[in-house]
């Protein structure tokens, strides 16, 4: 939704509706975020089939519903999860980015006029210096960016029938590699990916990712506008992120 207001606007409309299902919960991560920095609206409904048979009967439907900035937040959060294989959006893995994406849901739900981020209720100054020294700490646009233009290089890809794709990623020279690898050649394609490691170890930024497809595919499923997104999260922490040199 546009806004916060939208989205409580649209939950009210729900409620108000005499459906058959019925509403079990409301969990409402706007007004009572997660310490991670999740913020949504959930309506938890359980399935009621006709004359209450069948075997969907009884169980429960979730419904998400949040605002542009909250679902660029999640987009990112999902996207340097999968590439790094971490999985951030469970609140496991690196604490650098876990503790930068907490300070940037903080920011924006500032934006928002919403409620504070458990864990980074401080000082907007101090908590502006942390994110700023995290964002240049973790490159955050040059990461986000470099994300962009390796989806794009998948998009290129003409391996037909390719199950994994190994990208090497080298910022410094602006560069991106992707070779794609069919599921018989999964063994082949991890021994290149330890090699590719060792390769780009010494090269500050340097990074060798090897992923599923099905993994992108699901990427751009759940965030059809993944692009429009994570310019949008750049965008909303533009004071914080460090500028990329023309190239």
């Amino acid at each position: 939704m546009q806004s916060t207001a939208n989205v409580y606007a649209l939950c009210e409309v729900y409620k108000s509706k005499k459906l058959s299902h019925e509403l079990a919960k409301v969990n409402d991560y706007i007004a009572f975020p997660k310490p991670d920095g999740y913020r949504s609206l959930h309506l938890i409904y359980r399935y009621q089939g006709a004359n209450r048979i069948g075997s969907y009967d009884g169980l429960k439907v979730e419904i998400q519903l949040r605002s542009i900035l909250q679902h660029a937040w999640a987009t990112a959060v999902e996207t340097v999860g999968i590439f790094t294989k971490q999985a951030l959006k469970s609140s496991e893995g690196d604490e650098d980015w876990l503790r930068f994406f907490s300070l940037a849901s903080a920011v924006i739900a500032e934006k928002e006029h919403g409620a504070p981020i458990p864990g980074a209720e401080g000082s907007a100054k101090a908590r502006d210096e942390e994110i700023r020294e995290l964002g240049h700490k973790l490159n955050v646009r040059e990461v986000l960016n470099t994300y962009q233009k390796m989806l794009r290089a998948l998009e290129r890809q003409s391996t037909k029938d390719a199950k994994f794709f190994l990208l090497a990623l080298e910022p410094a020279e602006k560069r991106i590699s992707a070779r794609g690898f069919l599921t018989r050649d999964s063994i082949v394609a991890n021994q290149q990916y330890t090699e590719m490691e060792k390769s780009l170890a010494d090269k500050p930024g340097a990074q060798a990712v090897l992923v599923k497809v099905d993994s992108i595919s699901a990427l751009r499923k759940a965030y059809p506008n993944y692009f429009a997104d994570t310019t949008m999260f750049m965008q909303a922490l533009d004071d914080y992120l460090p500028e990329i040199p023309a190239s």
